[in-house]
């Protein structure tokens, strides 16, 4: 016969007995609060300490479309937080299978530039907050040996290594926002190859990723670096030093052993290109536009554009 959904019933042994249950109250044991966040109250903006940041925060911002007057409703108490130098304090459900959380909200206020665009936007850092279980008690003994090490010579040295990793005013002020994620910029060149039928990725993982190390910065600071290390008995690998790694050499007048970033060829260089064999360098898109301006044909694959600009250049 044939055996219905229905025709199924669950149980649970609980005291050597079986307890009968529904479906959906089997499901509800896994289900402790619905998806929402709980104001629990508020605290001075003190009460935070660095070693309360334990996983990965959030950033909860609000959504006229979800919830009408939600945008007013949440820019008022951002600013009044602000105003208060508070945080809020709340109890948070991701999703309806998940553990409930406590959480601490952190305030951002809204941040245009000249031109009307947003830089940073309003909304609140949402920190998940340790339980008591999650802090351990380390017995470690932090503090230095005062008949091994000279801690006012050690002071002094990293004085010195802060003033010459110090950004100077001719350099700029550090926009984060001027740095892409390499991980992501290589996701696009690869989708964009796959899209233009490439047969190579516009990526070198040498040149286009910005946070690899630079040799001349090491060389620069060297000296200050080796003193910090040699002030304490330290070795390379704890200032992250290794003399196997190897690291590509700057691109550009560096000052300092800061990068430069290289620009991409443009089209007025694909003579030159063309000459040292490396109009590979190019996108298909840069080389399509040659032609186009050059009334040459534009069907084909990047290694036809290749063969038609080379042609058409040594004629």
């Amino acid at each position: 016969d044939y055996l219905a959904p229905q025709d199924v019933d669950l149980c649970v042994i609980y005291g050597g007995e079986r307890v009968m249950m529904t479906k959906d109250e089997k499901k509800s044991f896994y289900k402790l609060d619905t998806p929402s966040i709980r104001v629990l109250g508020f605290q001075n903006k003190s009460f935070m300490k660095d070693w309360y940041n334990v996983r990965a925060s959030y950033f909860a911002f609000p959504d006229d479309t979800q919830i009408r007057g939600s945008i007013k409703c949440f820019s008022a108490l951002i600013i009044a937080m602000k105003d208060k130098n508070s945080i809020l304090l709340a109890s948070l459900t991701a999703q309806a299978n998940s553990q409930p959380q406590i959480v601490a909200m952190l305030p951002q206020l809204e941040v245009k530039e000249e031109n009307g665009g947003v830089l940073i936007p309003a909304g609140m850092h949402v920190i998940t907050l340790p339980f008591c279980d999650d802090i351990r008690d380390i017995n470690v003994n932090l503090k230095p040996d005062e008949t091994d090490v000279n801690i006012e010579e050690c002071i002094k040295i990293a004085e010195e290594v802060i003033e010459r990793l110090n950004i100077d005013e001719s350099i700029g002020e550090f926009n984060p926002l001027e740095y892409s994620n390499p991980a992501i910029s290589k996701h696009y060149a690869n989708i964009e190859a796959i899209g233009l039928e490439e047969e190579q990725v516009d990526w070198d993982d040498q040149d286009d990723d910005d946070f690899l190390p630079e040799q001349e910065m090491e060389d620069a600071f060297s000296a200050e670096l080796t003193a910090f290390s040699d002030c304490f008995g330290g070795t390379d690998e704890i200032l992250g030093i290794s003399s196997t790694t190897s690291k590509r050499k700057i691109s550009g007048n560096g000052k300092d052993g800061i990068k430069i970033r290289k620009l991409k060829p443009s089209l007025d260089d694909i003579p030159n290109f063309a000459k040292d064999g490396t109009l590979n360098k190019f996108t298909v898109v840069q080389l399509k536009e040659y032609c186009k301006n050059n009334d040459l044909d534009t069907s084909g694959k990047k290694s036809d554009l290749i063969e038609v600009i080379t042609s058409h250049l040594c004629t």
